[in-house]
């Protein structure tokens, strides 16, 4: 009786360790309401965790932001990349440094304003998704997506946006 407890419990905990093995498996099926803040910041981080897994193939970049999408679901503090976190080539830190100091005043001033929010969203995962690919400096294309997206979304904001 013993030993069928304890088989029946290996089996148990090797499935609840399968079923939390990855960061993007936890997000793959769940989306967002898209009521709040992080509602918003979710569905992007997932959007972008999903990209890097299946487009891209980045595993490592997957589970890093969808570990930053879980943490916006369960509505907790996400913060833009920092840019010590990430090895990037040194003529991008003057621009990439301005755009994450830019990037924070909005979130610091607007976060109260539910209007703001969906953009606000935008900008900080593309701001990251832009960190990411300018380390990485092999997909100039892929760069100046993220760098548009965050420029757009930061635009929009700004009230300035064509």
């Amino acid at each position: 009786m013993r030993f069928v407890f304890w088989k029946i419990m290996v089996v148990l905990c090797g499935f609840a360790g399968l079923a939390g093995c990855t960061n993007l498996s936890t997000i793959e099926t769940v989306r967002a309401a898209g009521k709040t803040f992080h509602d918003e910041l979710y569905a992007n981080y997932r959007e972008l965790a999903l990209y890097e897994g299946r487009q891209a193939y980045d595993f490592a970049d997957s589970e890093y932001f969808a570990a930053k999408a879980r943490m916006a679901f369960g509505g907790g503090y996400v913060e833009p990349t920092l840019l010590n976190e990430r090895d990037l080539p040194d003529f991008s830190r003057p621009t990439l440094e301005k755009a994450r100091f830019d990037l924070m005043r909005e979130l610091q001033g607007r976060m109260g304003d539910p209007e703001s929010w969906k953009n606000l969203a935008s900008a900080q995962v593309s701001f990251d998704c832009w960190v990411e690919e300018q380390e990485e400096n092999r997909q100039p294309d892929r760069i100046s997506f993220c760098r548009n997206r965050f420029e757009t979304a930061m635009a929009v904001l700004a009230g300035t946006a064509p």
